[in-house]
């Protein structure tokens, strides 16, 4: 949208604390939302609510699509591969300590959760 690197940031802070708020918003609607949607059945409740939620989504994210311009046109003589997007992107220290602490993280929850499923069974060894 910009070339300036404060207008982006400006930008990229608006759109963060536009999608804080619509979380909070979204999450404060979901029980109320569940019980109206599901009638005391709860998981038909989430259920509908997800798909909901699903379908309104896509109608947002179809609608920026369409409203959304590029005002920055890339050199049209500029050609990048693959590979080298890629040698780019790994080379970026930031990006791999991010990438790593993200992997790591996620290989902890999952790890957290087959474990906790696994003992609290009936066939446990004693």
């Amino acid at each position: 949208m910009t070339d300036d690197p404060d207008e982006r940031t400006s930008i990229s802070s608006y759109r963060q604390i536009a999608a804080n708020t619509a979380g909070l918003i979204i999450a404060s609607f979901v029980i109320p939302l569940v019980g109206i949607l599901g009638q005391g059945n709860d998981a038909r409740g989430y259920q509908l609510t997800m798909g909901l939620l699903s379908v309104v989504s896509v109608v947002f994210f179809v609608i920026t699509f369409f409203v959304t311009k590029e005002r920055i046109q890339p050199d049209p003589q500029q050609k990048t591969s693959l590979a080298q997007d890629m040698s780019d992107l790994f080379s970026n220290k930031a990006f791999v300590i991010l990438f790593l602490v993200t992997l790591f993280y996620f290989t902890a929850i999952l790890i957290r959760a087959t474990s906790c499923c696994r003992t609290s069974g009936s066939s446990r060894v004693r």
